[in-house]
């Protein structure tokens, strides 16, 4: 009977799933809410001001709404709302310029529900954004934090208090990064979209869809037709010449199908003037239009275009979850019946809590100047949270005065022991070299660092020397990854003196960089190299240390494609 009820519930529950849109009028002052019961909300227009009388008008005089020709056309909450499911925001808090003084104003924003995915990503933390075979089309992306409960566990309150920051051009970077890719590794970061809320635990939101991309190959005096029914062209690449040989050769002598790099700079924006944007073209591939790029060679039209996504109404969708490849085959599944979507959402709940089951956990307490020492007898290091400050009058008071403890609301959180103690088995780190800023001048402080103990492999590779991870029939996750040197002692075998004693040396980015080669894959190589992670202490001798865990697979999954090794290096790679 409880499973019937459980199956009852979930009848209900979905019975209103349907991908909506609509108008929300907002007057000044109120919560501006859009919500998309499935799907993620798409803003087409939003307007500020005021082009009626009756509107926002109750409690205000005749004079406040007599002004009906106010109106100014915002970006803000597209900005913040577009790629989310629910966007609460408030309109007290908007910079927006005022066009009619003494006139009382409302937004009135026009929105659509679309298909996507979205991945949350705490501050430095990674992910990695997978469309296998498709596509990558970035939808929208926020760096800042906009409510209090995201990203917040184990947080104090100071540090989630400020929801309105939004770090600029957040987008703009992660279509640089993403856009058009099979895959891509995201990292949540103040060196890559800049700290707009100092002090303040910030994360990324990112949302996305995965697009087949089609080619459309024509040859020279014939036209191209586009055609995306009910959907959008959006193109990716285009070249007007010849890459090789075979491609519309039929019948044509040799001497107009050797020349195989031909290509015509301004393709792209020729076809897109043509073509982008609208649901069907017509492009001729002809010298009239893209002029001769290569006298006497017989060319072809070459065209990599997308369909962009598809606004629904009133159209039921399953919401889509992949994690790894297990994932993909429960939802691969045929749906025929509520008992099976009940399962499916049961078997991937148990998938999801069985990655990150702990050893055990810990708290740290390091007075100022001391040696911090983190230990896993088993497993490997995985910081929770790192705190920097004073928050109680007890810890860290020895041969301290009473005015050096008085303050106990001084908290800065740090992630340089993360960054320096996630993977390891032990960490021992000198705070008097850790370069955090001071919260609170005169007060003694200490670290509060709580931190697990989780599963994990730990490879250590010499500078100059390469090892293979490997995880057999599973899949690598790398927890973390350290280039430069730490103690004196690792690869230090007929080493002198004068090139092991800098212990505090660590290469930005490492992690990010072995994540993009391993991340996925059943098993990958890696070098320790300045040429990979460059040099951060120029004369020492370093070594890569790099922790990981394998992912249970069972059912196949094809391998993805990754940054190889020497695209990370800086060479050329022909295939």
């Amino acid at each position: 009977m409880l499973f019937l009820k459980l199956i009852l519930l979930t009848f209900i529950a979905t019975q209103d799933t349907f991908v909506y849109g609509g108008n929300i009028i907002t007057c000044k002052g109120d919560i501006h809410r859009l919500a998309c019961d499935t799907g993620l909300i798409k803003v087409q227009s939003s307007v500020y001001g005021r082009t009626d009388n009756t509107t926002c008008s109750i409690d205000w005089s005749y004079n406040n709404a007599v002004n009906t020709s106010c109106s100014l056309g915002i970006s803000t909450i597209a900005d913040r709302c577009n790629g989310q499911r629910v966007c609460e925001l408030k309109t007290d808090s908007f910079d927006t310029p005022d066009l009619c003084p003494e006139t009382y104003k409302y937004y009135n924003t026009t929105y659509e529900c679309i298909d996507g995915r979205v991945t949350v990503i705490c501050e430095r933390g990674y992910s990695t954004l997978d469309c296998g075979d498709t596509l990558i089309q970035i939808i929208n992306a926020n760096y800042g934090r906009s409510d209090s409960v995201t990203c917040s566990s184990g947080l104090y309150n100071s540090l989630v208090l400020n929801t309105n920051c939004y770090s600029p051009n957040t987008r703009s970077a992660v279509v640089k990064l993403c856009h058009g890719q099979r895959r891509c590794t995201v990292e949540a970061s103040d060196s890559i979209f800049t700290d707009v809320c100092t002090g303040t635990v910030k994360y990324l939101t990112v949302s996305y869809t995965c697009i087949e991309l089609k080619k459309s190959v024509t040859c020279e005096h014939n036209t191209a037709i586009l055609q995306c029914g009910a959907k959008l062209i959006k193109l990716i690449s285009a070249n007007y010449g010849r890459t090789d040989s075979t491609t519309c050769s039929a019948g044509k002598p040799y001497n107009q199908i050797f020349k195989t790099n031909c290509y015509m700079p301004n393709t792209l924006k020729l076809v897109e003037a043509r073509c982008e944007g609208k649901s069907s073209c017509e492009v001729p591939a002809t010298n009239t239009v893209f002029s001769d790029p290569c006298n006497g060679t017989f060319k072809f039209l070459n065209i990599g275009k997308l369909q962009s996504v598809k606004t629904s109404r009133g159209r039921l969708i399953l919401p889509v979850f992949k994690v790894y490849c297990i994932c993909e085959f429960i939802f691969n599944l045929n749906i025929n019946s509520i008992t099976m979507v009940l399962l499916k959402f049961t078997l991937l709940t148990l998938f999801i809590t069985a990655l990150d089951l702990h050893v055990s956990g810990k708290t740290a307490i390091t007075c100022d100047r001391n040696v911090l020492d983190l230990t896993c007898a088993t497993g490997v290091i995985q910081v929770k949270s790192s705190v920097y400050g004073r928050t109680s009058r007890k810890a860290c008071t020895f041969n301290c005065t009473a005015s050096h403890f008085d303050s106990t609301n001084c908290v800065f959180r740090t992630f340089t022991i993360a960054d320096r103690c996630d993977g390891l088995r032990h960490c021992n780190l000198r705070t008097d070299l850790l370069t955090i800023p001071d919260p609170c001048p005169g007060t003694y402080k200490y670290y509060n660092t709580t931190y697990n103990c989780i599963p994990g492999q730990v490879v250590l590779i010499c500078e100059q020397e390469h090892r293979t991870l490997s995880c057999g029939d599973n899949a690598i996750q790398i927890i973390n990854a350290i280039y430069g040197r730490a103690d004196s002692t690792t690869c230090s075998n007929g080493a002198t003196t004068c090139v092991t004693k800098n212990t505090n040396c660590y290469a930005p980015r490492t992690r990010a960089i072995v994540a993009s080669l391993c991340n996925g894959q059943r098993s990958c190589t890696l070098e320790a190299s300045n040429q990979v992670f460059t040099d951060p202490c120029v004369g020492t001798s370093k070594y890569l240390t790099v922790s990981y865990r394998c992912f249970s697979v069972p059912w196949h999954c094809p391998r993805q494609a990754t940054k190889t090794l020497e695209q990370h290096k800086g060479l050329h790679i022909h295939t």
